[in-house]
């Protein structure tokens, strides 16, 4: 299946209604309707937020497709923000209450949502 926007997607159910999220550039869950505004990228048509120094395509084709391996691994060991790998880390390090979202105000779970690493216990 081909992603439609962002770098993960996923869908929440509340009151039996499929409500579907993707995340942005900096790890935070938003609804698509917030993102029906992004470009497309030109050479794959995925849309995207940002656009890794201002080129016009979207991380994806830029890291791993058009720039030489040594500028790949110079933005590697500089952790350059959009480049997919480090991007990927910290979606994956971002804390939203499941529980909330299914059961309770989403609008409000989303809005208190932390990115970057921490978990509360």
């Amino acid at each position: 299946m081909r992603r439609r926007a962002g770098h993960a997607w996923t869908f929440i159910v509340n009151k039996g209604k499929y409500i579907p999220l993707i995340q942005n550039d900096e790890g935070r869950w938003i609804t698509t309707g917030e993102a029906k505004d992004w470009r497309r990228c030109p050479r794959c048509r995925v849309p995207f937020e940002n656009s890794p120094f201002e080129c016009g395509l979207c991380s994806d084709c830029y890291f791993y497709k058009v720039i030489p391996v040594s500028e790949f691994w110079r933005l590697h060991d500089e952790k350059y923000f959009l480049a997919p790998y480090y991007r990927a880390k910290i979606a994956g390090n971002t804390y939203i209450d499941r529980g909330e979202l299914n059961n309770g105000n989403w609008r409000k779970a989303l809005r208190e949502q932390i990115v970057g690493g921490y978990f509360p216990r």
